[in-house]
């Protein structure tokens, strides 16, 4: 197995590159800053996948930063990504875990990696992101993660470089969906036709 500080070799698509935007930040700001990014690319993601109505997705996701809206908030969007299908499970469970250590972070006066309390949720990115690979990529990252558990009590690095892993793969993942995916069609019910004058083409099985 490969050294275990050369885990981000393993990356597809190097996307590792991106970890190289939280290099600056320090123990607490690294997750606040890594989910933030998290966020407004899901509500982007999100924003290509629904109708094609500007005014109702910039509401309905509060991309005018209203946290009031219904799918304003990063739990509210990861939510709403995992059952339109645009992240699959694992992921949706990083970003989770992420989360968690983001409002640990955000809602104290001061905190860092080094908090008991975040242990349980940098082992749940390390485990969600194997299984992440195994399922979407095809690679085998059990030893990875198996050797990345096992320091994170005494590494600090290894604790900031799974923060940064989480961030990295979930864009790759963000980016490539992106490109990918197209709009929800628009459906025009028997009921919308009987309003506009138009014909409703009846479903198969009708008499």
């Amino acid at each position: 197995m490969k050294q275990t500080d050369e885990w981000w070799i393993d990356l597809p698509g190097k996307s590792w590159e991106g970890m190289s935007e939280l290099g600056d930040c320090g123990d607490r700001e690294l997750p606040i800053v890594a989910a933030a990014w998290l966020d407004v690319g899901l509500g982007e993601l999100l924003s290509k996948r629904l109708r094609d109505l500007p005014g109702e997705s910039k509401e309905f996701l509060g991309l005018d930063d209203d946290g009031r809206a219904p799918a304003g908030s990063f739990g509210a969007r990861i939510q709403l990504a995992l059952l339109l299908g645009l992240i699959p499970q694992p992921m949706a469970r990083m970003l989770r875990n992420l989360k968690k250590i983001r409002n640990l972070m955000a809602h104290r006066l001061t905190g860092d990696l080094e908090n008991e309390k975040v242990m349980g949720p940098l082992v749940g990115i390390i485990d969600a992101f194997a299984e992440y690979m195994k399922e979407s990529v095809g690679m085998n990252w059990a030893g990875q993660a198996s050797a990345m558990r096992a320091l994170l009590p005494d590494r600090p690095d290894i604790r900031r470089d799974t923060i940064r892993m989480c961030q990295a793969m979930c864009i790759h993942h963000i980016h490539i969906v992106a490109g990918a995916m197209s709009r929800i069609d628009e459906v025009e019910t028997p009921a919308e036709a009987r309003w506009t004058g138009r014909k409703s083409t009846p479903p198969a099985d009708a008499e």
